[in-house]
């Protein structure tokens, strides 16, 4: 299953449309033994500040953020070249599902102070 995620720029008129009708389906994830380094990489070749998190390259474990990187990164010291995603990357996932209607993610974005959510099955 490739993962999904929904932006928060996917506002406006179609909130009725379900999240399958506006996610992304074709995304790069990593894992959570990935250099920085090579995470980053991936994120500046696809023009994404984020990525899903796998393991056994199906369940979703976490979200790495270009700001997960850089705060917990190399802000603190770490070695972009060694350091793994496993250390900086965020675990709290709050996740819609495909039939779920846009502006409940919205919504959840809004609670969560998140700008994008991962559209989950229910095997994660």
């Amino acid at each position: 299953m490739a993962e999904k995620e929904i932006s928060a720029t996917a506002t406006g008129a179609g909130e009725r449309r379900r999240c399958r009708e506006i996610m992304t389906r074709k995304v790069s994830t990593a894992t959570r033994e990935m250099t920085l380094r090579e995470v980053a990489a991936l994120m500046r070749d696809g023009d994404v500040g984020s990525l899903p998190v796998v393991e056994n390259g199906r369940l979703l474990v976490g979200i790495v953020t270009d700001r997960d990187i850089v705060v917990r990164g190399v802000a603190d010291g770490r070695d972009v070249s060694t350091a793994a995603v496993g250390d900086v990357m965020t675990t709290e996932i709050f996740s819609v599902r495909e039939n779920d209607f846009v502006f409940e993610a919205i919504r959840l974005m809004g609670d969560k102070q998140v700008r994008r959510v991962p559209v989950t099955n229910e095997a994660g």
